[in-house]
C-alpha cells in the first residue's frame, strides 16, 4: 500500500513539473527588427511583409518564436508578461498581457 502511495505521489509530481507554464518579461516585435535591436513601435508592416511575430526576452534579449501569432499580433511593439511553456527555441504561448 505504501509503495501504491509513494508511486502515485511521484506520478503527480512528474505531470505537475511537465505542464508546469513559466513567465517572460519582454516584447513582441517582429524577427527582422528583434535582430536589429529595435523592440518597441510599430511592427505592422514588417509582419504584414512576412516578418514572423517574435517575443525578445527584456533580461537575455534572446529572441524566441511563438506559438500563436494571432495572440501575439495586439502586442505588437509593447512590453509585455508572458506565460507558457518552453519548447526548444519556441514558446507555446498560453497567457500574454502588458507588463507592468
Amino acid at each position: 500500500m505504501r509503495r501504491l502511495i509513494a508511486l502515485l505521489a511521484l506520478f503527480i509530481f512528474a505531470v505537475s513539473m511537465v505542464s508546469a507554464s513559466n513567465q517572460w518579461t519582454g516584447y513582441i516585435t517582429d524577427l527582422q527588427c528583434a535582430r536589429a535591436g529595435s523592440f518597441t513601435g510599430d511592427h505592422t508592416k514588417c509582419v504584414e511583409q512576412g516578418s514572423p511575430i517574435v517575443f525578445v526576452d527584456e533580461s537575455t534579449k534572446k529572441i524566441y518564436a511563438l506559438s500563436d501569432q494571432d495572440k501575439a499580433k495586439p502586442h505588437l511593439g509593447q512590453k509585455v508578461t508572458l506565460e507558457g511553456s518552453l519548447s526548444g527555441n519556441k514558446i507555446e504561448v498560453e497567457k500574454i498581457a502588458p507588463a507592468s
